[in-house]
């Protein structure tokens, strides 16, 4: 097993000097067979999310009724934004469609582009 020597420079790789950097460590570590990785932090915006999200990860505090209509809705979800859906929802209070869209957000049953901020124009897809 060859060593996989890593670089880790997320706040200084939109520099030319370390993106060359790095493409010259690469070419040499390459060059020996060994594989060449740079690692760095996740975007600022998509953590934020997922940090976001982990607040909704605790199941049991989530309204047990409205979670279930989300799921038996779920082909509904798909292509529609989050205000939207919760507006069409007419039979629960929205503080209480909210917890639970954004549960199934972090139990991977939605999904959303995390890579933008969470708001109500996202747009919500059903997993596969």
């Amino acid at each position: 097993m060859a060593p996989t020597p890593l670089d880790s420079t997320y706040s200084q790789l939109d520099r030319d000097a370390v993106q060359f950097l790095c493409a010259w460590t690469r070419a040499i570590i390459e060059s020996r067979g060994w594989t060449y990785t740079v690692v760095s932090e996740p975007d600022h915006t998509y953590l934020a999310n997922i940090r976001f999200l982990a607040g909704y990860r605790r199941g049991w505090l989530v309204n047990q009724e409205v979670l279930g209509e989300l799921r038996a809705r779920s082909e509904q979800l798909g292509g529609r934004a989050i205000a939207e859906f919760e507006a069409s929802l007419t039979a629960y209070p929205k503080p209480l469609i909210r917890p639970a869209l954004m549960h199934l957000l972090w139990c991977h049953e939605l999904e959303a582009d995390l890579t933008q901020p969470l708001r109500p124009a996202t747009v919500l897809e059903v997993s596969i």
